[in-house]
């Protein structure tokens, strides 16, 4: 999954845009599959062109996984570390850990049946401010639990 976030969204519902260069904001993130592992690539655009600071190792990002209707439990799924090629930071988001399978389990789903969550992007500066650039809305498929 390719994700062109951009910086100077004032909501970070709308952040996920289209390109580095168009900011019509995206219409859909794909439905993802509980104990998938999906390689995730995102790039930081001001609406023109990658920030300077997207191309710096100091600036770290994580992505989570979590309710959508409770921005306390975002931690259930993991990324790998992103590494850094350019401006364009690559990583994998982990949806087979035992935390997000214990969660969807409580929740007494069957299989088949689709989990409202979101997928959050925060970066750490070198100062450790931590800013959320992204809060996209999800379905998250349910496999045999």
């Amino acid at each position: 999954m390719h994700l062109f976030i951009l910086t100077t969204a004032a909501d970070p519902a709308l952040a996920a845009v289209t390109s580095l260069t168009d900011t019509t904001v995206l219409d859909d993130v794909p439905q993802l599959v509980l104990g998938d592992k999906v390689p995730l690539v995102v790039d930081f655009t001001d609406g023109t062109a990658a920030p300077a600071w997207a191309a710096d190792e100091g600036y770290t990002l994580e992505a989570a996984v979590g309710r959508a209707d409770c921005c306390e439990r975002f931690n259930l799924a993991e990324t790998s570390t992103f590494t850094l090629n350019g401006s364009t930071r690559s990583g994998t988001l982990d949806l087979s850990g035992a935390t997000l399978r214990e969660w969807a389990h409580d929740q007494q789903c069957r299989r088949g049946v689709a989990l409202p969550m979101a997928l959050q992007l925060r970066v750490t500066t070198p100062d450790a401010q931590v800013i959320t650039y992204a809060l996209l809305p999800l379905l998250l498929r349910l496999s045999v639990l």
